[in-house]
């Protein structure tokens, strides 16, 4: 019998159905974690409700699996393995979009450290107020103008915001006058927002150090060969073996899962990849994080061969002289 797994939380009127609809001709599975996920990898259709599934899981997915369904938009990786995948474009437009206003709203009030000072039963706050700000007067840039990217731009626009946007396919005159949003070239975006929104599947346009971070996973094959990296501003979440630090996203690289909001540190040449091709044109002996994972994988391939080699040449001296007996 064929088997669907529901990854996430699905509200009990919604689960009632689906159980009625499957009675006596699908198994039903629930799976709340990614330990959970990777014990129902033999299943035949995928319902995705809040619970991640990056490109490495999908890889993972038996041969029966034929649908993914996504409350969202996203997957690429899934059609690279003839999965259908089917999305609800739009459906979580507003409370991402009001989300990502939230997180906009607790990094200038620097609401994660008040926090911890409240639990901690402290009450000094004057320091934290003073380095505050209003998102009234700061401008915002948004790299897509998507259906989020539209309602941010209406919610902070709305408090006083300047906003300012940077997509490939330019809006009509009339929606940027509705919205009260300005065109700019990605480089004087990033140059002179105060803050930058990105979204789902975004190259990300300069370096920074994020702020916040929902379920954000970056793709940094293009600098360091490692094509997932989990991203979290929660320090006991950092990788302590990644090449670059967990709570910063780099230029060139690309969002494959999620979404943060960052603060662009660095931008054209100053940023990492930036430094890395100028380098390079000047002195071809320097290298990037890929060439030295690359430099390792081939001395590792060597020793290996080596080891290999002596094995093979010890063998048949043994054999040899064990004949030769």
């Amino acid at each position: 019998m064929s088997k669907v797994v529901i990854a996430g939380r699905v509200p009990d009127a919604g689960r009632k159905i689906l159980y009625e609809r499957c009675a006596g001709r699908y198994d039903v599975a629930e799976v709340l974690s990614g330990e959970d996920l990777a014990r129902h990898l033999d299943g035949t259709y995928y319902i995705l409700r809040g619970s991640p599934m990056g490109a490495s899981e999908i890889e993972k997915l038996g041969g029966d699996a034929r649908l993914i369904h996504r409350w969202g938009v996203g997957f690429d990786a899934a059609g690279k393995k003839g999965i259908t995948v089917s999305i609800c474009a739009g459906v979580n437009s507003q409370p991402v979009a009001e989300l990502t206003v939230m997180l906009m709203l607790a990094s200038l009030r620097h609401l994660p450290e008040l926090m911890s000072r409240a639990k901690a039963g402290r009450k000094d706050k004057e320091d934290i107020i003073a380095r505050s700000w209003l998102i009234s007067g700061k401008r915002v840039g948004l790299v897509g103008l998507g259906s989020i990217g539209r309602r941010v731009a209406a919610a902070v626009g709305g408090m006083g915001a300047e906003v300012t946007y940077y997509d490939p396919c330019r809006a009509a005159p009339e929606t940027e006058k509705e919205l009260g949003v300005e065109f700019l070239p990605l480089d004087e975006l990033l140059k002179s927002s105060d803050i930058v929104s990105l979204h789902t599947g975004d190259e990300i346009p300069a370096d920074g150090k994020l702020l916040d971070a929902v379920t954000l996973s970056v793709d940094e094959s293009t600098l360091t060969g490692e094509p997932i990296c989990h991203k979290s501003v929660r320090p006991e979440d950092f990788d302590p073996e990644a090449t670059y630090p967990s709570d910063h996203v780099l230029r060139g690289t690309r969002v494959m899962e999620g979404h943060g909001v960052m603060e662009v540190t660095k931008v054209g040449d100053a940023t990492e990849s930036g430094k890395v091709f100028k380098e390079a044109q000047i002195d071809d002996s320097v290298k990037t994080p890929l060439d030295e994972q690359l430099g390792r994988l081939a001395n590792l391939i060597t020793d290996g061969s080596y080891i290999v080699a002596a094995l093979v040449i010890v063998g048949q001296l043994i054999h040899f002289l064990g004949w030769g007996e």
